[in-house]
Protein backbone atom coordinates (compact mmCIF):
# COMPACT_ATOMS: atom_id res chain seq x y z
CA UNK A 1 0.00 0.00 0.00
CA UNK A 2 1.19 3.76 -0.77
CA UNK A 3 1.34 5.89 1.26
CA UNK A 4 -0.92 8.15 -1.22
CA UNK A 5 -3.35 5.44 -1.22
CA UNK A 6 -7.38 7.29 -1.29
CA UNK A 7 -9.89 6.50 0.78
CA UNK A 8 -12.23 8.61 -0.69
CA UNK A 9 -13.87 8.65 -4.62
CA UNK A 10 -13.29 11.80 -6.82
CA UNK A 11 -16.87 14.15 -6.71
CA UNK A 12 -17.38 15.02 -10.05
CA UNK A 13 -20.34 17.05 -9.37
CA UNK A 14 -23.40 17.28 -7.26
CA UNK A 15 -26.96 18.19 -7.08
CA UNK A 16 -28.87 18.81 -3.99
CA UNK A 17 -32.05 19.93 -3.14
CA UNK A 18 -32.98 21.29 0.03
CA UNK A 19 -36.59 20.74 0.83
CA UNK A 20 -38.23 19.37 3.96
CA UNK A 21 -36.85 15.73 2.82
CA UNK A 22 -33.55 17.02 0.97
CA UNK A 23 -32.27 15.05 -1.76
CA UNK A 24 -28.95 14.67 -3.14
CA UNK A 25 -27.28 13.07 -6.70
CA UNK A 26 -23.49 12.74 -6.33
CA UNK A 27 -21.44 11.93 -9.46
CA UNK A 28 -18.38 10.37 -8.24
CA UNK A 29 -15.25 8.37 -10.16
CA UNK A 30 -13.43 5.29 -8.60
CA UNK A 31 -9.58 5.87 -8.47
CA UNK A 32 -7.00 3.43 -9.88
CA UNK A 33 -4.96 4.55 -6.17
CA UNK A 34 -7.81 3.89 -3.97
CA UNK A 35 -6.73 1.76 -1.26
CA UNK A 36 -9.44 -0.56 -0.57
CA UNK A 37 -8.97 -1.64 -4.02
CA UNK A 38 -5.46 -3.56 -2.54
CA UNK A 39 -5.99 -6.81 -2.46
CA UNK A 40 -9.51 -7.06 -3.26
CA UNK A 41 -8.61 -9.03 -5.95
CA UNK A 42 -5.65 -9.15 -6.69
CA UNK A 43 -5.59 -8.31 -10.45
CA UNK A 44 -9.13 -8.00 -10.65
CA UNK A 45 -9.92 -5.23 -8.07
CA UNK A 46 -13.33 -4.38 -7.57
CA UNK A 47 -14.43 -1.93 -5.01
CA UNK A 48 -15.61 -3.92 -1.48
CA UNK A 49 -19.35 -3.35 -0.75
CA UNK A 50 -18.80 -2.29 2.54
CA UNK A 51 -16.66 1.02 1.58
CA UNK A 52 -20.36 1.67 -0.46
CA UNK A 53 -22.05 1.12 2.57
CA UNK A 54 -19.99 3.72 4.37
CA UNK A 55 -19.63 6.14 1.65
CA UNK A 56 -23.67 6.29 1.51
CA UNK A 57 -23.53 6.08 5.14
CA UNK A 58 -20.67 9.17 5.08
CA UNK A 59 -22.87 11.29 2.24
CA UNK A 60 -26.31 10.79 3.66
CA UNK A 61 -24.84 11.64 7.59
CA UNK A 62 -23.81 14.70 5.76
CA UNK A 63 -26.84 15.60 3.67
CA UNK A 64 -29.44 15.25 7.04
CA UNK A 65 -26.93 16.88 8.92
CA UNK A 66 -26.84 14.37 11.46
CA UNK A 67 -23.06 14.13 11.15
CA UNK A 68 -23.04 12.66 15.06
CA UNK A 69 -25.36 10.26 14.54
CA UNK A 70 -24.59 6.14 14.74
CA UNK A 71 -26.38 3.79 12.49
CA UNK A 72 -29.60 1.60 13.88
CA UNK A 73 -30.23 -0.46 11.47
CA UNK A 74 -29.51 -1.36 7.52
CA UNK A 75 -32.49 -1.83 5.84
CA UNK A 76 -32.85 -3.90 1.94
CA UNK A 77 -28.90 -3.45 0.98
CA UNK A 78 -28.39 -5.13 -1.93
CA UNK A 79 -25.37 -5.26 -4.38
CA UNK A 80 -26.33 -6.12 -8.37
CA UNK A 81 -22.95 -5.28 -10.17
CA UNK A 82 -19.60 -4.49 -8.97
CA UNK A 83 -18.10 -1.57 -9.63
CA UNK A 84 -14.36 -1.24 -10.75
CA UNK A 85 -11.50 1.17 -10.89
CA UNK A 86 -11.74 3.98 -12.96
CA UNK A 87 -15.66 4.00 -13.12
CA UNK A 88 -18.07 6.90 -12.51
CA UNK A 89 -21.17 6.16 -10.41
CA UNK A 90 -24.16 8.25 -9.48
CA UNK A 91 -24.81 7.71 -5.45
CA UNK A 92 -28.60 9.40 -5.07
CA UNK A 93 -29.51 9.85 -1.51
CA UNK A 94 -33.09 10.51 -1.01
CA UNK A 95 -34.65 11.57 2.57
CA UNK A 96 -37.40 9.78 3.70
CA UNK A 97 -37.61 10.88 7.24
CA UNK A 98 -35.16 13.18 9.89
CA UNK A 99 -33.84 9.80 10.54
CA UNK A 100 -34.03 7.73 7.52
CA UNK A 101 -32.78 7.84 3.72
CA UNK A 102 -32.38 5.43 0.69
CA UNK A 103 -29.21 5.02 -1.18
CA UNK A 104 -28.43 3.66 -4.44
CA UNK A 105 -25.18 3.29 -6.80
CA UNK A 106 -25.67 3.64 -10.57
CA UNK A 107 -24.06 3.99 -13.80
CA UNK A 108 -24.85 3.15 -17.38
CA UNK A 109 -24.10 -0.08 -16.75
CA UNK A 110 -27.30 -0.15 -14.06
CA UNK A 111 -27.64 -0.28 -10.34
CA UNK A 112 -24.54 -1.33 -8.35
CA UNK A 113 -25.95 -1.35 -4.77
CA UNK A 114 -28.86 0.00 -2.73
CA UNK A 115 -30.42 -0.14 0.51
CA UNK A 116 -32.02 2.22 3.54
CA UNK A 117 -30.32 3.56 6.33
CA UNK A 118 -31.96 4.31 9.96
CA UNK A 119 -29.99 6.59 12.02
CA UNK A 120 -30.30 7.23 15.96
CA UNK A 121 -29.92 9.48 18.27
CA UNK A 122 -26.52 8.58 19.76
Amino acid sequence: MTDHARILPVELGATFTDSELPEATIRLQIPEDLRFLEGHFPGHPILPGAVQLQWAITYGKKLLNRSNSAVKQVEVLKFQNIIRPGDIVVLTLTTKTSDKFIFSFESKQGKHASGRVILSDN
